[in-house]
């Protein structure tokens, strides 16, 4: 059992703070299943040129994926590797692999050959699940050392691979049946592994718990999205993104929402398009993105009129961005800060109350800083597997400091989660060891402006380093 033991309490005052509470064992896959049993079966899950799938349809398809891959002899807490497009296929591998007790590695499907060869070898992955057109990708450089033994191939035809072994997923997953019980995990069981950027180095495996997306989801989808099962999401961000997987899998899914799934490469016209047609409620960019739609030539005649939130990450929101996508859809975008180690947004705006800064800066629902290192989960996972090296330390560094792997659960019981300046999400999966991340002077206060018709002009440097125990933005 691939267990990590959590140091900070399951009733940790971040905790009651948002109300969470999950038994001690629990299997992630219920944030797709649940809805099996609540109503929302025949409600539709996904929607997209690649097709649509009811809850139901979605999950029948999870579990002949879970079958398929205990059929190749795996064991639980084994890693697969999935090298996907967003297609219906990426939530029913993903959900069939956490379901079977093993564990999916979320891979950048830019990644280069040699960098997946070091992904392979590093989560000692025996299969690995990709799109036809990047069978190529898969190579002998990329195979060379690694244990892969097994490729499924989805959504065409195989070729040009070096695998010993491949499956054509359309007709092989066919014969599996489409029910299958969730593994009896624990909480604190590994669910999932993503890597971060290497921009310091080789990519760090930061590892995320069976408890994390519903964590993720009650401390920031629930008091800023707002999502109701109406909803439909679409994110431009891709699902292998920390920051896509809420978007388009935790949110969505754990309310009976809908997901807009766009495959290929997310150019200005076919966002358009996707949006006119499909009829999103809530968009998902960032920053870069949001310039590029609204320079872009059609962008006047684009029909916006579904969307009722827009939401930004990943860099900072300038005062010009915010202005020119208010001035094309009429929406004002909501900003938050998030990092692949907490696994999205740990702090937001609202859409009550904004300003624009990083929303980091800001943490009035917090006494203390979000810091927490990732040393101690990184030394308790290795100690779980005797040892074995494969397993990464997910330390994501660059700047002398370490970020945390998620907010400190040290919040202020006097400040509630629903604060309306902007959402501390304290999770209860962190490691309490020290931390080397520097804090804010504590010589002011943020200023935060209110929303109006008025355009929003930027909060001067001065300003936003001034929040009271605030982290510095990594």
């Amino acid at each position: 059992m691939s267990l990590i033991a959590d140091q900070v309490p399951q009733d940790s005052p971040g905790a009651r703070e948002i109300g969470f509470a999950i038994p001690a064992h629990y299997n992630a896959s219920r944030i797709l299943f649940d809805n099996l049993g609540n109503g929302n079966a025949e409600r539709l899950a996904l929607t997209g040129p690649a097709g649509t799938r009811t809850y139901r349809e979605l999950c029948a398809d999870a579990a002949r994926w879970g079958h398929a891959f205990l059929s190749l002899g795996l064991k639980r807490g084994d890693r697969v590797l999935l090298f996907l497009d967003d297609t219906p296929a990426y939530p029913a591998a993903f959900f069939g692999a956490v379901r079977a007790g093993l564990v999916p590695l979320l891979i950048n499907t830019l990644t280069t050959p040699e960098l997946l060869q070091f992904y392979l070898s590093d989560a000692g992955a025996q299969v690995a699940v990709t799109d036809a057109e990047f069978c190529s990708r898969f190579n002998a450089e990329a195979c060379k050392d690694t244990p892969l033994r097994t490729l499924i191939v989805v959504n065409g035809a195989a070729g040009g691979h070096a695998v010993a072994e491949t499956r054509d997923a359309g007709e092989w997953l066919q014969g599996f049946r489409s029910e299958l019980d969730a593994a009896d995990t624990h909480r604190n069981e590994m669910a999932f592994w993503m890597y971060s950027s290497g921009s310091t180095g080789r990519p760090k495996g930061i590892v995320h718990l069976q408890h994390d997306m519903a964590y993720s989801e009650l401390a920031f989808a629930r008091n800023v999205l707002k999502l109701k099962p109406g909803d439909i999401c679409f994110s431009v961000p891709k699902i292998f993104f920390a920051y896509g997987f809420g978007n388009s899998i935790t949110f969505p899914f754990s309310v009976g929402a809908a997901t807009l799934l766009l495959p290929g490469q997310p150019k200005p016209a076919a966002i358009f398009a996707a949006i006119g047609q499909y009829r999103p409620t809530v968009f998902f960019g960032l920053p870069t993105l949001y310039i590029t739609l609204t320079k872009a030539e059609g962008a006047d005649a684009a029909d916006f009129s579904s969307l009722r939130m827009a939401v930004s990450a990943a860099e900072v929101l300038s005062a010009d961005v915010f202005n020119g996508w208010k001035q094309l859809t009429g929406l004002e975008i909501i900003e938050g800060l998030g990092s692949t180690e907490v696994l999205h947004v740990y702090l937001s705006n609202r859409a009550e109350q904004k300003k624009l800064a990083p929303p980091a800066c800001a943490c009035p629902a917090t006494r203390s800083c979000c810091a927490t290192a990732t040393a101690a989960r990184s030394a308790t996972m290795r100690k779980a597997f005797c040892g074995c090296a494969a397993i990464p330390q997910h330390r994501c560094t660059g700047t002398g400091r370490t970020r945390p792997p998620r907010p400190c659960a040290k919040t202020a019981g006097s400040t509630p989660a629903t604060a309306s300046c902007a959402t501390a999400t304290a999770s209860t999966s962190s490691a309490a060891a020290p931390t080397t991340l520097s804090r804010s002077p504590a010589s002011g206060s943020i200023r935060w402006r209110s929303s109006s018709a008025s355009p929003i002009t930027p909060t001067s440097a001065n300003a936003r380093s001034t929040a009271p125990n605030c982290p510095t933005a990594a």
